[in-house]
Parts: C-alpha cells; structure tokens; sequence
C-alpha cells in the first residue's frame, strides 16, 4: 500500500489517507486479477497448442478442435486462437501485471520482437491505455513500411477503424424513446434497446457489440471517435475506377445499400480510355475479395458516400481486414489509375 505517511490528526485528513489507500488497494487488485487471466489464457493457449502437436498428424483436427471447443468452453474461436498465439509469442514469466488481456492481445500482432519490447517497456513505463498503445503499434507500422526512395510519392491521409464501433445518442425525433440513450448506428439508422440493455450508457459513450446465439453483447468501448463508421461491405458493382455500389452490413441484421466514393481519389472520366482502364483495374482486384470494409465520411456533391476501403487476405476475419488490411485508394493511386483529389 501506500509509504507516504498521511497526517490523520483532523477529519479531512483521514478522510484523505482513506480515499488515497482504497484508491492504491483497488488499482493493485485490478493489476493483480488482469495479470492472473493474462495467465490463463497463456495456459489455455499451452494446452491447446500440446494438444494440438501430439494429434498433428490427423488431418484438419486443428480446424475441427477450435470449432468444438468454442462451443463446450464458450470461448470463441478467434480468442483461442489467439491464445495460441500469446503462449507462443511470450514466455509465461514475461507476462506483466502492469498490462491487460487487452493489451496482449495488441502486442501478439507485432511480428518484430525487438520492437515488442520497446512497446512493452513505454507501455508498462508510461501506463498506457488500449488505445495509445494500438496507435504506437499502428505508428511503427507506418514507419516499418515507409521506404526513403518512395519519398515525393503522394499519399492519402487516413486513420483505420474499428468494427461494429457505435455511439450513444439521445435523439429527440424519435418519438417512443425520448429521452433514452440509443445505438446510432450510421446511415440514419438507430438501434433501440430495451431500458434493462441500456440504463449504463449515457449520451456520448462508444460501446462496441457481439453477435450471440441470443442476441447482442452490448459493452462501453474506450476506442476513440475517430473509429466510428467502420462496417463490413460486399461490392456489388463497379461504377468507375473511384466509385462502386456496395451492400453494408451496419450491424444487428440492418443493411444498407451505397455509393461510395474512395476518398482522396480521382480516377479519369469513364468516357476515355484511361478511365476504363481504372475502372477495368479496380473490377480486377474486387472480383478476389470476399467483402471489403469500409470507413465513411461525409457526402461528395452527387450524394455518394466518401469512404476509406480496406481488404484483407484469404482467411481474414472483418475486425483483422479493419486493422491491417489493404488501403484500396492508396492502391489505386499507386497503380496511376487515379490521382490525389485535392
């Protein structure tokens, strides 16, 4: 607990040293309960994955064993994964009470085990939360892909964001809710819960969901604003080598169907060769893509949606495409189907 001597000869004094040994007493509590289910997962990880060696020789019992366990043990499939992937990216007495699941979670993405460990000692150092240590990783991935011969080659501005990543709103056009706090959901469309659902959020908050056999897991999220508006999206057609009509998945069974603009990009007109030639280039990469995700903005003058487009590899879970996949307006930049939009 706390060394420093707190004078409790007066009222406002104890009060003082109490608050202050309650406050330490429970930061220690939630250090010690996060370092102990980093742990466990570090052992469901080295289970699964010694399991998973002495069966090795039967076929897609892997594949099969994730499957199964995530229904007997609750745990979904993506988190046993990873788990694997944490047992086998650190040592069980590396793991540190000064960071969280959430954290490890972060750090397992980054392949470079000299920079993991610079990120892990200003992490526990200068006590970062979730979202200032995914901004240092996505800091030092920019950096690790940046070549000093590309410099003068133009570059599209753009930020990554997060999956089925909403805002709480309390509209007042909504008639039979007024005054309730509920899901803004994008594209005009609003997600109403019952009161017992939402009676801890308030305006303002960012709460993050699950899909369950049940239903929605609704939970506060402690990303930033500047992650709102990322949904995944198939593509239906494309327009030109700047537009295509996509079908969004908004979340909680809602679609909506969009034109939408790659920001930061103006491919030639349609009408000339070269605008054909995009159009042709940009069909080329979409026809590979199982679904896209997509992070919008505001409308251009003719109403389509301005949208930052990602893609991943073959395999590829929506919220990883969100993190690291592919920058399609950078892409076609590159390709000198298009130019900077200014």
């Amino acid at each position: 607990m706390s060394k420093q001597l707190t004078n409790i000869e007066t009222y406002a004094g104890l009060l003082k040293g109490l608050k202050a040994e309650i406050t330490q007493g429970q930061i220690l509590a939630q250090r010690a309960a996060e370092k102990e289910k980093a742990i466990a997962y570090w052992n469901i990880g080295d289970m699964i994955d010694r399991h998973v060696l002495k069966n090795k020789k039967r076929a897609g019992y892997g594949e099969m064993l994730y499957e199964r366990l995530g229904k007997d043990i609750q745990i979904d499939r993506r988190t046993l994964l990873r788990t694997v992937k944490f047992r086998n990216t650190f040592k069980k007495g590396e793991i540190s009470a000064k960071l969280s699941w959430s954290h490890y979670k972060e750090l397992i993405a980054v392949k470079d085990d000299r920079k993991r460990k610079s990120l892990i000692n200003r992490a526990v150092r200068e006590e970062w939360r979730i979202n200032e240590l995914r901004n240092a990783i996505r800091r030092e991935r920019l950096e690790t892909e940046y070549n000093p011969s590309d410099a003068g080659i133009e570059r599209i501005a753009f930020r990554r964001g997060t999956i089925y990543l909403y805002r709480i709103k309390e509209p007042g056009f909504l008639h039979d809710v007024i005054g309730m706090a509920v899901i803004d959901c994008g594209f005009n469309n609003w997600k109403v819960g019952s009161r017992e659902e939402m009676e801890n959020f308030h305006k303002g908050d960012l709460v993050e969901t699950k899909k369950t056999a049940s239903g929605y897991i609704i939970r506060k999220s402690d990303e930033t604003s500047h992650s709102l508006y990322t949904y995944r999206a198939f593509a239906e057609r494309v327009v030109d080598g700047d537009t295509i009509l996509a079908n969004i998945d908004i979340g909680f069974g809602i679609w909506s169907r969009h034109h939408l603009r790659l920001r930061g990009l103006d491919a030639p007109d349609i009408k000339t060769p070269e605008g054909k030639a995009s159009r042709r280039y940009l069909q080329k990469i979409l026809i590979k893509v199982p679904y896209l995700v997509v992070k919008t903005y505001g409308r251009d003058l003719y109403g389509r949606r301005l949208t930052d487009i990602f893609y991943g590899e073959e395999g590829m879970e929506p919220e990883e495409t969100a993190k690291k996949g592919t920058y399609l307006n950078q892409q076609m930049l590159d390709s000198g189907h298009g130019r900077i939009m200014l």
